[in-house]
């Protein structure tokens, strides 16, 4: 398959009236168009990587702890309509039985299919939590981090387990983070009241990402810099961002791209059950949450996850960046958090053709998972 586009975002440029090879799934070949024959004319379309969502926990009505693979390809279907082709479903912290079943349902998602956005893996928010930062995550089922826990409880599912947030001034953190480290698993610090030189401590251990920056953790002081101004001088770390203009002020999430660059900046959608949908009430983990304005809340009035989609994140972000920069922050950067920076996130040769073409507005007009088109 050739597809023309006007556009073409590669890694290290942008290449006008460009066409774009695919052959069994993958990229074969982007270049310049030189008048050859086409199956796809789209002059008017923006061809860029398909978006990478690390962290989401609900849309279209579903919801990764209801543990069902139905779940899982019902969100799947959603993202991918979205411009997202491949996703880390996230387990809101829960007790454990509840997290092993819906690790059950990614699993099977991979294996028998999605529907639509690939699955790479389970993330899992928590339960390694500071019970002073829990945010939107139920208190009653936080842990003390426990070396040899997460095998114990998960056995062969542990494998899908690909990211795990970490509060990692709690005792016994570092220790666990080696160990997850050593599996294979990124390890995100988050919801935490680590100091600065707590959250030194967990990057040299190997920690590599800070979830959702400046929500659910200790404030920027210019006194105590804490686990923000750890993150944020650490060229090693990635930082997810939710830039639905709630969660962080677009002037700050404006400042965490020019210190952090683009390529250190993960765009989440951190997206719940209502994602999707109209203003009401929802349930995010057994919580009954309220949306107002697209803003979702605990009735204790706790913002409670998003429900953005990424490609309005896409959106919103470039208004103030190069629109390479900001795919870079829907692509290059979450496919490191994943593990599948070596096949993900780029439109270059030997990657998937996860592509999705964009509107002059940014809107979605087409996704191809892995060189098929997606049909809505």
């Amino acid at each position: 398959m050739r597809i023309l586009c006007g556009q073409v975002i590669t890694p290290d440029e942008v290449i006008d009236r460009a066409v774009i090879t695919i052959d069994d799934g993958k990229v074969i070949g982007v270049g310049p168009a030189d008048g050859s024959p086409v199956d796809i004319d789209a002059p008017d379309k923006t061809a860029a990587p398909g978006f990478i969502d690390i962290h989401i926990h609900g849309a279209a009505g579903h919801e990764v702890t209801d543990g069902t693979v139905e779940a899982i390809r019902g969100m799947s279907a959603h993202i991918a309509a979205n411009g997202v082709t491949s996703w880390l479903p996230t387990v809101l912290t829960n007790p454990w039985p509840t997290v092993r079943t819906a690790v059950s349902s990614i699993a099977q998602a991979m294996q028998e299919g999605s529907g639509g956005a690939e699955v790479l893996g389970a993330h899992l928010e928590g339960p390694y939590l500071n019970p002073s930062k829990t945010g939107a995550q139920p208190p009653d089922s936080l842990r003390p981090p426990l070396c040899g826990e997460l095998a114990r409880e998960l056995g062969d599912l542990t494998s899908i387990v690909k990211y795990i947030a970490v509060a990692c001034e709690l005792p016994g953190a570092m220790d666990l983070i080696r160990e997850l480290v050593s599996m294979g698993i990124n390890v995100s610090i988050a919801h935490t009241e680590a100091s600065y030189e707590e959250a030194q401590l967990a990057f040299d251990a190997g920690a590599t990402s800070l979830t959702h920056i400046f929500n659910a953790m200790r404030p920027l002081h210019h006194r105590e810099p804490g686990v923000l101004g750890a993150a944020l001088h650490d060229d090693r770390v990635i930082t997810e961002l939710i830039w639905d203009n709630f969660h962080v002020h677009e002037a700050v999430a404006r400042l965490v791209v020019k210190v952090k660059g683009p390529d250190r900046v993960a765009l989440i959608s951190d997206s719940v059950s209502a994602c999707g949908l109209s203003d009401g009430n929802y349930f995010l983990g057994g919580q009954q949450i309220r949306v107002e304005g697209g803003l979702a809340r605990l009735m204790n009035g706790t913002i409670a996850g998003s429900t953005i989609t990424l490609d309005q994140a896409v959106r919103n972000a470039a208004k103030y960046f190069p629109i390479q920069d900001v795919i870079k922050m829907a692509t290059i950067a979450p496919a490191r958090s994943t593990g599948a920076a070596d096949r993900k996130g780029r439109i270059a040769p030997s990657f998937d053709a996860d592509i999705v073409l964009l509107n002059p507005g940014l809107s979605v007009d087409t996704v191809f998972l892995k060189g098929k088109i997606f049909k809505k």
